[in-house]
C-alpha cells in the first residue's frame, strides 16, 4: 500500500516570507501530498501564497477567514494524489471529504482551530459532531485548543469542564487519539519555567484504522512556532521478519500434545542446564513453526479458497441439483469456513492482549483495531546502528538482521556476567513479581548462587513479598481448608490475572482474617492463635493472642464472644519491616471502630486510645493503613495511620491518625481505595457545579489531592 504524508501544523502566520520558506522545506523534505495549516492570519488566500508555502504541486486548497488578526485554517494538497470535494468552512473548523486517487478510499477530513473562551469551546464542539461521521472514515485533526486527560498538561492548572466535555464528544463518535511518537507536549510558552500542553492532535474513527491499520503520527521539530508540527503517515510501518508465536487454539488441535512430546524428548548436546532448556525451546519453537504450516497453512488463504469453492457449488445449484456427496461436501466446507473464522478470531483476540474478554464477547475486527493500535504504538522510527541513525523501512530491516546475526554469536552462559549485573536483574525481577524471581533462581545454578534466597527471608526482607497475589475463592462452597481442594488454595496475580494452587495444608485448623501485601494473617481454629504466613515461602511469623483486646473492649462495654467473635475477625492488617527484621502488623477492626498493632516477640496487642468511628474502607499500602471515613450529612475525610517505630511506640497508642484529604460529602459520594501497579487508588464520583453532570473519579490518591480545592 502506498503511504501518503500529511503535515498539521499551527504556523503562527504566513504573513512573512521568511516563514513561508521554512514551510516548503518541510513540505518537500517529507513528500507531503496534503497540509493542514492553522492560524494563518491571512485573510484571502491565493494560488502565489501556496506555491510559496507548499510547491508547485499543490494546485489546489480550501482556507477559512480569520477573525481579525488571529485565526484562519488553510488545506491545501496535491490533486494528483488526493481528490478534495464538498468544503464545509467556519471560523473553527474546515471540514472536507477526500478520496485517495491509487486505492480509492474515501475519508472524511475535518481540521480544526479551536477557540479560547469555554463557551465557545463547547459550542465549537456541538458544531463539530455533524462533520464527524462513524460509518465512513473519518479524521479529525489540528490545533483543539482542549486536553482530554491531565497528563495532557504540564501543570495542574486545567479545566475539568471542558476536559470533560472533549472526551464525551470523543466517546459519543467513537473517536480514537493516535498514539503521538517522539513529544508527550505540542506546545510551549517558551518560558525558563515552560507550560507545556498537548494541543495539536489526531482523532480517527474505527473505519479509518481499518482501511489504514500501518498509520503512525510523529512530532516534528517546533523550527518557527511555538506548536510542533505533527507528521501523519497512512502505512509507515516497518513489518520485521516473523518471529515465533505460540497460538492458544493449537492446544485443541488432536495432534498437538503427541509432536510436541517428540519434540522435546530429542536429545541436545548442551551440558548447562539454561543452555538445554535454550536449545530445547528453540526448537520447539521452529518445529511447531513447521507443524503449523503444514497442518493448518494460511488461515486467511484458506477462507479465501474455502468460499470460492463454496461459491462454485452455489452457482452449479442454479442450473441442476446437487448430488448426495456434492450436498454433503458442501456442507462440510461451510463448516470448515465457520472453524476457520473461529481459528482467526482466536488469533487476533491473542494479538489484542485483551485479558479481561471471554472467548465470543467481540469480534475478529475488533480484536484487530486493538492488535493495530499496540503495532502503532510500539513503532521505532529510527535506529542507532553502527553510529548511524536509519529511519528507511530497509535500512531498519537490514539492521535488524546483523544485530540477530551478532547476537546468537555471544556467548549464553549466565556464568560469563558481572556479579553486579546478576544482582540488578534479581532487583528487575523481583521489581516485578515473586515468582519469577524464584523460577528465574530453579533454571539457573550461577545466578542462583549470587543472589539472596527468598526461602526463610520471605517475610522479614520486603521484596519478597508478594504483594502481586492475593487469596481467590474456589466458589460453589468450596471455602479454604474443604476436603475437596486436597490442601491446595487458589492465588491471582492481580496485575497478569494468573491464577496458581498452592498446597497449604494449614488451613485444616487456620482462618483468614486479611491478606496484606500477598501474606496470609492467620487464625489458628483450636486456640485462637495469631501468626503470619508466606504463602510461598512456607515462612511464619507468631503474633500474641487476640485475648488481650477482649479484655480492653470489655472495660468500654464491648462485650466480645471469645477471640473467635466476628466483629475482631473482620480487621484489615498492614505489614512492616524495620530495619532489624522485626516484623509489624497494624489492624483497623472497622466493626469496633478501634486500632491495635503488635510485633514479633510481644505478649499483647497494643490498642488505640483514640475511636475511628465512621470507618468505611481500609487499605494498607507500603506499611501503612489508608482509611476512609465519615458519613453524610458529615465531611468524607482519606486518614493514613503510620506503623509505630522505635522512637515512637510508647505514643502510637494515643496519635490520632493524620488526615489525608477532606471533602464535602456532597461532592464526594462513596469514596473506595484500591492499590493497584504500586499506586494508592482513589475511586470515587465527583459531583460538579450544577447543571453539570458528575463524573466517575479513578487516579492516584497524589493526583487527587492535587486536584482538589480543598484538603
Amino acid at each position: 500500500m502506498i503511504s501518503y504524508n500529511i503535515l498539521i501544523w499551527n504556523v503562527r502566520g504566513l504573513n512573512s516570507p521568511a516563514r513561508r520558506s521554512v514551510i516548503r522545506g518541510v513540505v518537500q523534505l517529507y513528500r507531503l501530498v496534503v497540509v493542514c495549516f492553522q492560524e494563518s492570519k491571512v485573510a484571502n488566500v491565493d494560488q502565489t501564497l501556496v506555491v510559496e508555502c507548499c510547491g508547485p504541486s499543490f494546485t489546489e486548497f480550501w482556507y477559512s477567514p480569520v477573525a481579525g488578526t488571529r485565526g484562519g485554517i488553510l488545506i491545501a494538497w496535491n490533486p494528483e494524489a488526493v481528490d478534495v470535494r464538498h468544503p464545509t468552512i467556519c471560523l473553527t473548523f474546515l471540514a472536507v471529504s477526500c478520496c485517495w486517487r491509487t486505492s480509492e478510499v474515501r475519508f472524511n477530513l475535518a481540521v480544526v482551530y479551536g477557540p479560547q473562551k469555554v463557551p465557545e469551546k463547547l459550542q465549537f464542539l456541538e458544531d463539530l459532531k455533524p462533520h464527524c461521521p462513524t460509518d465512513n472514515p473519518s479524521l479529525v485533526l489540528g490545533d483543539f485548543n482542549l486536553i482530554l486527560q491531565a497528563s495532557d498538561k504540564s501543570t495542574n492548572n486545567y479545566n475539568r469542564r471542558t476536559m470533560a466535555a472533549f472526551r464525551r464528544f470523543t466517546n459519543e463518535l467513537e473517536l480514537e487519539d493516535l498514539y503521538l511518537h517522539g513529544r508527550q507536549y505540542t506546545w510551549s510558552n517558551e518560558q525558563a519555567d515552560a507550560i507545556k500542553v498537548k494541543l495539536d492532535r489526531v482523532l480517527m474513527n474505527e473505519k479509518w484504522s481499518n482501511e489504514h491499520p500501518n498509520c503512525t503520527l510523529q512530532a516534528l521539530s517546533s523550527d518557527l512556532s511555538d506548536h510542533c508540527p505533527l507528521l501523519l503517515s497512512t502505512d509507515a510501518m516497518y513489518i520485521p521478519p516473523r518471529h515465533f508465536r505460540f497460538e492458544n487454539y493449537w492446544l485443541g488441535l488432536e495432534d498437538f500434545q503427541d509432536t510436541v512430546a517428540v519434540s522435546w524428548a530429542r536429545p541436545t548436546p548442551c551440558h548447562d542446564p539454561f543452555l538445554i532448556l535454550h536449545c530445547k525451546l528453540t526448537r520447539l519453537a521452529r518445529d511447531r513453526t513447521r507443524w503449523s504450516s503444514k497442518s493448518i497453512g494460511d488461515l486467511k488463504l484458506r477462507g479465501a479458497v474455502t468460499s470460492e469453492l463454496i461459491g462454485c457449488l452455489d452457482r452449479a445449484m442454479d442450473s441442476r441439483s446437487l448430488t448426495a456427496k456434492e450436498r454433503q461436501f458442501r456442507n462440510m466446507l461451510k463448516l470448515n469456513l465457520l472453524g476457520i473464522a473461529a481459528l482467526q478470531r482466536s488469533h487476533w483476540r491473542q494479538r489484542a492482549r485483551l485479558a479481561w474478554l471471554k472467548d465470543g464477547d467481540a469480534n475478529t475486527s475488533f480484536f484487530h483495531s486493538k492488535a493495530s493500535a499496540r503495532r502503532r504504538k510500539k513503532l521505532v522510527l529510527s535506529l542507532m546502528h553502527d553510529d548511524q541513525i536509519i529511519t528507511s523501512q530497509e535500512g531498519k530491516g537490514v539492521a535488524n538482521a546483523e544485530t540477530r546475526t551478532s547476537t546468537n554469536q555471544v556467548d549464553l552462559s549466565w556464568a560469563s556476567l558481572h556479579v553486579d549485573v546478576l544482582e540488578l536483574i534479581a532487583d528487575r525481577v523481583l521489581a516485578g513479581d515473586l515468582l519469577d524471581y524464584i523460577w528465574f533462581q530453579a533454571s539457573c545454578k550461577h545466578w542462583r548462587a549470587s543472589t539472596p534466597c527468598p526461602l526463610g527471608r520471605g517475610l522479614v526482607d520486603p521484596r519478597f513479598h508478594s504483594r502481586q497475589w492475593t487469596m481467590f475463592p474456589e466458589g460453589s462452597g468450596l471455602h479454604p481448608g474443604h476436603p475437596a481442594l486436597g490442601g491446595y488454595i487458589r492465588f491471582l496475580n492481580i496485575y497478569s490475572g494468573i491464577f496458581i494452587r498452592v498446597h497449604l495444608p494449614c488451613f485444616e485448623d487456620h482462618s483468614v482474617l486479611d491478606c496484606p501485601d500477598g501474606l496470609l494473617f492467620l487464625q489458628r481454629n483450636k486456640d485462637a492463635s495469631i501468626c503470619l504466613l508466606h504463602p510461598f515461602t512456607g515462612d511464619v511469623a507468631e503474633f500474641p493472642h487476640l485475648a488481650s483486646l477482649c479484655l480492653y473492649m470489655s472495660k468500654f462495654g464491648i462485650f466480645l464472644n471469645g477471640p473467635y467473635d466476628l466483629r475482631l475477625r473482620m480487621a484489615h492488617a498492614a505489614v512492616s519491616v524495620d530495619a532489624g527484621g522485626t516484623i509489624t502488623v497494624m489492624l483497623a477492626l472497622s466493626h469496633l471502630e478501634r486500632m491495635a498493632y503488635a510485633s514479633t516477640g510481644d505478649q499483647q496487642w497494643t490498642h488505640t486510645s483514640w475511636l475511628m468511628s465512621g470507618m468505611r474502607t481500609a487499605v494498607a499500602f507500603r506499611g501503612s493503613l489508608y482509611m476512609v471515613r465519615g458519613s453524610k450529612p458529615g465531611p468524607w475525610q482519606i486518614m493514613r495511620v503510620d506503623p509505630p517505630d522505635s522512637s515512637s511506640s510508647s505514643s502510637w497508642s494515643f496519635t490520632p491518625p493524620q488526615t489525608v484529604a477532606t471533602c464535602p460529602a456532597d461532592q464526594m459520594t462513596k469514596p473506595y481505595l484500591v492499590e493497584c501497579n504500586s499506586e494508592l487508588l482513589v475511586v470515587l464520583w465527583l459531583a460538579l457545579p450544577t447543571g453539570t453532570p458528575g463524573m466517575l473519579f479513578c487516579g492516584s490518591l497524589t493526583s487527587f489531592l492535587e486536584s482538589l480545592p480543598f484538603h
